[in-house]
């Protein structure tokens, strides 16, 4: 991935983990909605970050931290307001196909040209009661950024210049 400071586009970071190591769902598509006024810009510049687990034999998350159980989350916006509000969910069974939301919850963030927005770290519980899957959301930047910087050494910033007084988050 190339990025930098004179990029017209910012760089998004975070983590997504699930308490369990065994995945509920076949995938998982995290809706960043861009929150312009006008539609057309909004819908030109929101996107969707899809994560498929393991699903060979044994369906088992693969991130790439919590031994398979967090996910780094990494993508490029253009400038403006953005907001996390919930993840799009579906399985496969033998004779059925199943799809479920998890919300509830919302991750407002600004993405600023040539600079790295840190969202947090997103926690999921999926095994939980259907109509309240457990989410919390914290921030776990410090180990999160030192596996960004593991994973994609050419990206080259400074972590005190890191976009993160957006999230009101727990530490």
């Amino acid at each position: 991935m190339y990025f930098s400071e004179n990029n017209t586009s910012g760089l998004v970071v975070g983590t997504l983990t699930f308490v369990h190591e065994r995945a509920r769902f076949g995938n998982y598509s995290i809706q960043v909605v861009n929150k312009n006024e006008n539609e057309y810009i909004a819908k030109q510049n929101s996107t969707t970050v899809n994560i498929i687990p393991d699903l060979l034999w044994k369906p088992k998350h693969r991130g790439e931290l919590d031994n398979g159980q967090t996910y780094l989350i990494v993508f490029k916006r253009m400038k403006g307001s953005y907001e996390i509000n919930h993840i799009d969910v579906s399985g496969q069974g033998i004779s059925t196909t199943f799809s479920s939301v998890f919300s509830g919850f919302s991750i407002p963030f600004n993405v600023e040209e040539g600079k790295i927005t840190y969202i947090g770290n997103l926690i999921i519980d999926e095994f939980s009661d259907n109509s309240t899957y457990g989410i919390i959301h914290r921030n776990n930047f410090d180990r999160d950024i030192e596996e960004f910087q593991k994973i994609y050494p050419n990206v080259k910033f400074s972590a005190e210049k890191v976009i993160r007084d957006t999230i009101r988050i727990k530490d």
